[in-house]
Parts: C-alpha cells; sequence; structure tokens
C-alpha cells in the first residue's frame, strides 16, 4: 500500500470511529477514485474520497455534488468533531434537511 493510500485509509478510519451508523468500521477496500482514493459504504450507500490535495469529501449515491467534510489536517486532528446528522441529502426527515 502507498503512503497515499495510507493516508486515505487513516482518514476512513477516523470518520468510521466518528459516524458508525453511516461508515461501517472495519472495512479493507480503498480503491482509486480520479481525484485520490475512495472507499466505499453499502450499507449507506455512500462513500468517502481522500482527495490528492488533502481533502476528505461524503458522496451519497442520490446526490450529485460530493460534501466536504474537512481537510486531512483537520480530520486527522485529536480534537476533530462532526455532526453526522448533516449530510446533505442523506440524514435527517425530509423537511429537516437541506437538498
Amino acid at each position: 500500500m502507498t503512503a497515499e493510500q495510507l493516508g486515505a485509509k487513516a482518514l476512513f478510519e477516523k470518520m468510521e470511529q466518528i459516524c458508525p451508523r453511516f461508515f461501517n468500521p472495519g472495512q479493507q477496500g480503498v480503491s482509486y477514485h480520479r481525484s485520490g482514493f475512495q472507499r466505499r459504504y453499502s450499507v449507506s450507500d455512500s462513500f468517502l474520497i481522500a482527495t490528492g490535495d488533502g481533502h476528505l469529501y461524503f458522496k451519497y449515491d442520490r446526490t450529485l455534488n460530493p460534501q466536504l467534510i474537512g481537510t486531512a489536517e483537520d480530520v486527522l486532528s485529536p480534537g476533530f468533531s462532526f455532526d453526522c446528522t448533516k449530510f446533505k441529502g442523506r440524514a435527517g426527515l425530509p423537511w429537516e434537511r437541506e437538498i
């Protein structure tokens, strides 16, 4: 595994700890994405994308564009937190979420 793949894997595992409902912990696959690397989560119909320029994105299958979670540096910092109910098109009741 390359250094870039290991960095992406660390990002994915951090988000698996923060939002296990969406990102089932223990996934092994890290696949190539045209922007970097991605990991698919079939349980939540989504995937995480770690870009080569150091950003982490969430992409739900039914949305057009990925949503920025943060920079790799921020996500991997010890105090990082994320509100898992804020994924566009994925969380909450239809009248409570942004489209």
